[in-house]
């Protein structure tokens, strides 16, 4: 079995074996959310720019548990030629004309991510930034885009408010919300096939009586946990920042509510008549994130709380 090192070089010398003239097999550092470093490999057709990255810190393990190279990279190819297929995107062309329908958001750690968020538009929200993507690619494969950096947003002629009607606008239309039971979550994280979700199990915005819906809500009056992500699942804990969303969920569930950042894919409500104390969510959420969750996708180790009366978000103390 191959040590990482040797695992990264084999890799790209057998990926660059499987693409002829005309193509680009390369390794790059690539510094992802929170700092963290990571290997890509980059496979460029002579004819655009733009192309997936497939991170060695991914396939490695994958490669540990059982697949061989032969595996790893026939997925690579085969992600690689689907994504191309699908990229209707002209990375050439970055005029605000062409990029106008394809501005999005999404929401990280202000302290984690200060080295890049200096080259980049963001607007500060609480302890989180809000920062400014293109998205590239959108498919049942997951989606690439790119981080809009300050020289791109003055080229475009726009401030920081702007950027952010914009991309609210569209993250809103592409991203809808999705809302289910926590124990829907966790019956699908642990495969349970004897486990059937019913209309009243995952609520989509998309879905006319998600606000509203008196079966659906019914086990936050208990105190039962739900989550609060997007339809990609992905970047989700963004949709927190959607008009109304937290008012909404409020009404729904009847009163005041925590907000955990699970991580920057999803955030968990928790009714106010939970049983757990704000001391025990806050050291919950820390000691989740320190040993359960990607270095890339914490989001931030605060609990936050949600007033319906003064309809206000901010983050409590333990």
């Amino acid at each position: 079995m191959y040590d990482f090192e040797e695992f990264k070089n084999v890799m790209e010398q057998m990926v660059k074996e499987k693409f002829s003239e005309g193509y680009q097999v390369e390794r790059h550092k690539v510094i992802k959310n929170n700092q963290l470093e990571l290997d890509s490999l980059v496979i460029l057709a002579e004819d655009t720019n733009v192309s997936p990255q497939f991170y060695m810190q991914q396939l490695y393990p994958r490669y540990e548990q059982g697949e061989t190279m032969e595996q790893l990279v026939a997925d690579i190819v085969s992600t690689y030629h689907e994504t191309a297929k699908n990229n209707r995107f002209d990375s050439e062309n970055l005029t605000l004309e062409a990029c106008r329908e394809q501005i999005i958001y999404r929401v990280v750690s202000l302290e984690k991510n200060e080295e890049q968020l200096a080259e980049v538009p963001y607007i500060p929200f609480m302890d989180l930034a809000i920062t400014f993507h293109c998205l590239m690619v959108q498919d049942e494969h997951g989606i690439a885009s790119f981080r809009i950096s300050l020289d791109l947003m003055q080229k475009w002629g726009l401030d920081h408010q702007t950027l952010f009607t914009i991309a609210q606008n569209n993250t809103m239309k592409r991203f809808p919300i999705s809302i289910c039971r926590m124990e829907t979550m966790l019956y699908e994280f642990f495969q349970q096939t004897d486990h059937e979700s019913s209309l009243d199990d995952i609520m989509q915005t998309g879905d006319e009586n998600i606000w509203g819906n008196r079966a659906f809500w019914a086990k936050s009056r208990e105190g039962d946990p739900y989550v609060l992500t997007n339809s990609s699942k992905i970047n989700g804990a963004a949709v927190v920042l959607y008009p109304q969303c937290l008012q909404h969920i409020g009404e729904n569930i009847g009163g005041n509510y925590y907000l955990l950042p699970s991580s920057i894919h999803e955030m968990i409500i928790m009714p106010e008549n939970a049983t757990m104390s704000r001391k025990e969510l806050c050291e919950m959420v820390t000691e989740v994130n320190a040993q359960y969750v990607e270095q890339d996708e914490v989001l931030s180790d605060a609990v936050y709380y949600y007033s319906c009366v003064n309809k206000t978000l901010q983050i409590c103390n333990g």
